[in-house]
């Protein structure tokens, strides 16, 4: 009996220089292991680069012409860019690490996760397509890749590549054209269903009209594939398609107006100051939409520093950004809905607070008062 160690490295002890010698013997190692090792190789090679970045680099001082001949520890952006290139660029690699889905979450989720928006766009949307030109299995495409990735964006206030992120998944001709088969199979399995029932039908029950048997299968089929095979969603409280729409766009576009609303929404949540977030508005960090951080540099966009303070008109980059978002959801035949707590206050003001109690909010304005002092 022979116990073979699976090759890792991560294991003690890791550091750069460990690292890349383990690396350069990886490709020869991983041809000659199973499918499953394989898997295992790659998710360790992701958790190796992982750990090597949250490692604080130590320097020390060398006396004067000693050199040991080691290669300095790279930042944080640069083994993330290698690790990409490494997984999802490398011939060796590319095939097994693009098409699973456990090493893709596993790129996007272990911590530190990467920051770089345009990888994180070019990596979730060629494991879509590749879910999509898999014509072998025959199987249903995940989308929950997508809105990791989402998440990841908006954290960093990148509505813009939101959507396009949206465009080169969900939104992509592939993958409406993926979801229209499907419904055309769905519809000629029920057709053929249909046909085979009512020939049975007929022939066990021939004092029955055919044509009643028809009717009655027909409206049947209709509700069971419309309640059970093919969800639609029109209305998410926030947005919602436009009434014109039909069902089966409502079908096709689904997961778009599904990610249009994470977009909206986180909007609204973390950068304006509206009717629901504006007692605790205060207490929370303030973020600038006219700053990006690209890796460990901070972009600042034109006109960061000009100053609203005193003006009753909304925040400039906010206004710009909702110029933006009724853009887009006028392009995808999408329309915002009224908020129940924007028609209560204009309930309230129209009737002089007539018929409303007031009640406390979840943040005491007298907690926001005494933080402010604490903070003097």
């Amino acid at each position: 009996m022979y116990i073979l160690r699976l090759y890792r490295i991560s294991h003690h002890p890791l550091n750069y220089h460990t690292y890349l010698s383990r690396i350069k013997k990886l490709p020869k190692i991983f041809k000659s292991e199973s499918p499953i090792e394989q898997q295992s190789i790659l998710l360790d090679l992701i958790k190796a680069n992982r750990t090597i970045q949250t490692i604080k680099p130590q320097t020390t001082r060398l006396q004067p012409g000693l050199d040991l001949g080691l290669t300095p520890t790279p930042n944080n952006a640069t083994l993330e860019s290698d690790l990409k290139q490494l997984l999802f660029n490398n011939i060796s690699f590319r095939k097994h690490a693009i098409n699973d889905i456990t090493i893709v979450k596993q790129y996007l989720l272990y911590e530190p996760r990467p920051k770089n928006v345009q990888d994180l766009i070019e990596v979730t949307s060629d494991f879509f397509q590749s879910q999509l030109t898999d014509s072998k299995e025959k199987k249903i495409v995940d989308t929950s890749v997508v809105y990791i990735t989402l998440g990841r964006i908006l954290e960093q206030n990148d509505y813009f590549n939101g959507f396009n992120l949206i465009d080169k998944t969900v939104n992509s001709d592939q993958y409406l054209n993926y979801r229209k088969s499907r419904l055309e199979k769905l519809v000629g399995v029920s057709i053929l269903a249909n046909v085979c029932i009512l020939t049975l039908q007929w022939l066990l029950l021939p004092d029955i009209p055919i044509l009643l048997w028809m009717a009655f299968n027909t409206v049947s089929t209709f509700l069971i594939t419309s309640i059970f095979h093919i969800p639609t969603v029109s209305n998410l409280g926030r947005i919602k398609f436009r009434f014109y729409n039909s069902r089966f766009y409502n079908y096709l576009h689904k997961h778009e107006l599904l990610a249009t609303n994470k977009i909206i929404t986180h909007l609204e949540e973390f950068n304006e100051t509206n009717l629901i977030n504006f007692h605790y508005s205060k207490v929370r960090p303030m973020t600038n939409l006219k700053q990006v951080k690209v890796d460990d540099y901070i972009i600042e966009l034109p006109n960061i520093y000009q100053d609203n303070v005193g003006s009753d008109l909304p925040n400039e980059e906010i206004s710009q950004i909702q110029k933006f978002f009724k853009t887009e959801l006028n392009k995808r035949k999408i329309m915002l809905c009224d908020l129940n707590q924007e028609l209560l206050f204009l309930e309230y003001w129209k009737n002089h607070g007539e018929g409303f109690t007031w009640v406390e909010p979840d943040q005491d304005p007298g907690e926001i008062i005494k933080l402010n002092i604490s903070n003097k």
